[in-house]
């Protein structure tokens, strides 16, 4: 018998557990809290899987291909390509009519299978987008921007995006009637403890986030190097996984500025909340964030922020009153906005005490789940 409720399918861009799959996550159970069902497709095995069982009615693992790649195709790649996306659009399609979906949504620039199914059976579709593509990951559309982005817009009952300056990207594209932004949830355990604004005698910096050219761990090193330089204690804990030549990269900068005892690296953390409670400061250094999610848990842990002045983190933060912010690959003005906030507890505690309010008022599972249900219908 066919379900009588809504049902949404969900197309994933992959299996891992990393910041938009997170985020998608969350969406996944604030719909569930709608008594939305949910069918969710990811193209490769992954531990995101296991954890979205637990909120959707059904999952796949249905191969699917991106169309948004590191590299230029050749145009035999670009026909193979071609085929097996119509391939698995058609077998996308027919699970979604199997179930009983009503709506399919893309949740990802880079996948366009979802809206080839909704096309192919009659379905409503959605592009969710959470990233830049080029300027945040280095990605290229194999069929170019231009084309790809008058897909999107014709394959689409509504395109949502995750920021305001993600919004002002794709308006270019898309008809402002059709862009809508939705925030994300960013859902976490609320701390029980406020922390004590005492002046710090020795300084715990974290920053998060894969460690890739485009975050700029190097600022951050960089930073710590100045503060050093001055006598102030610090300790620096990078966590993410990581780009084996940019890791190599942020070593050596570290032994040349002989602070390897100042300077930790991680892997990657699921769920760091502890550790950015600890923290006296977390930074965000990126060239381009398409909405900042590091920095969201970070407000909502009662941790100050230090983020670069580009992407959507001016959006986020306004300077000094829930953060601060610091000019994008300036390793000085990021110390000097460091060694500020160690020197005025009070002020911290002002930004963390703002931001950590600002954030959980904003950013919920209940929000979000409204917001987005009013911005597809």
């Amino acid at each position: 018998m066919l379900s009588t409720r809504v049902k949404y399918a969900i197309i994933m861009p992959s299996g891992f557990i990393q910041g938009s799959e997170l985020c998608i996550y969350e969406t996944i159970k604030a719909f569930s809290k709608q008594q939305i069902e949910t069918t969710v497709f990811f193209p490769k095995e992954g531990p995101m899987i296991q954890k979205i069982r637990t909120y959707s009615s059904s999952t796949h693992v249905l191969f699917y291909e991106w169309w948004a790649t590191l590299e230029k195709l050749s145009i035999l790649r670009k026909i193979k390509f071609l085929y097996r996306c119509l391939e698995s659009a058609i077998k996308i399609g027919k699970i979604c009519k199997a179930e009983n979906v009503s709506t399919i949504i893309s949740s990802t620039l880079t996948v366009p299978q979802g809206g080839l199914a909704a096309l192919f059976f009659n379905k409503k579709h959605i592009w969710y987008i959470h990233e830049f593509g080029e300027e945040d990951h280095g990605l290229f559309f194999i069929f170019g921007k231009t084309i790809s982005c008058f897909l999107i817009n014709k394959l689409s009952h509504a395109v949502v995006v995750n920021s305001q300056v993600t919004y002002d990207k794709f308006k270019k594209y898309i008809p402002e009637a059709k862009l809508k932004l939705v925030y994300y949830a960013v859902d976490m355990p609320k701390p029980v403890l406020w922390r004590s604004p005492d002046t710090i005698d020795f300084l715990k910096i974290i920053m998060i986030g894969r460690m890739a050219p485009g975050k700029r761990q190097e600022d951050a090193i960089k930073a710590v190097a100045l503060l050093q330089q001055k006598g102030i204690k610090i300790k620096l804990d990078l966590i993410g996984g990581s780009n084996p030549q940019y890791l190599e990269l942020l070593k050596e900068i570290v032994k040349q500025n002989k602070i390897s005892d100042s300077v930790t690296f991680y892997d990657f953390v699921e769920a760091p909340f502890e550790k950015i409670q600890a923290a006296d400061i977390a930074l965000v250094c990126s060239l381009q964030e398409a909405f900042g999610r590091v920095t969201i848990e970070a407000m909502k842990m009662g941790t100050a922020v230090i983020a670069s002045d580009t992407g959507a983190s001016p959006e986020i933060i306004k300077d000094y009153w829930n953060g601060v912010l610091y000019k994008c690959k300036d390793s000085k003005d990021l110390a000097d906005k460091i060694e500020k906030l160690q020197n005025e507890p009070e002020l911290r505690s002002e930004i963390s005490r703002n931001a950590f309010t600002w954030a959980w008022d904003n950013f919920n599972l209940d929000k979000h789940g409204k917001d987005f249900k009013i911005a597809i219908h």
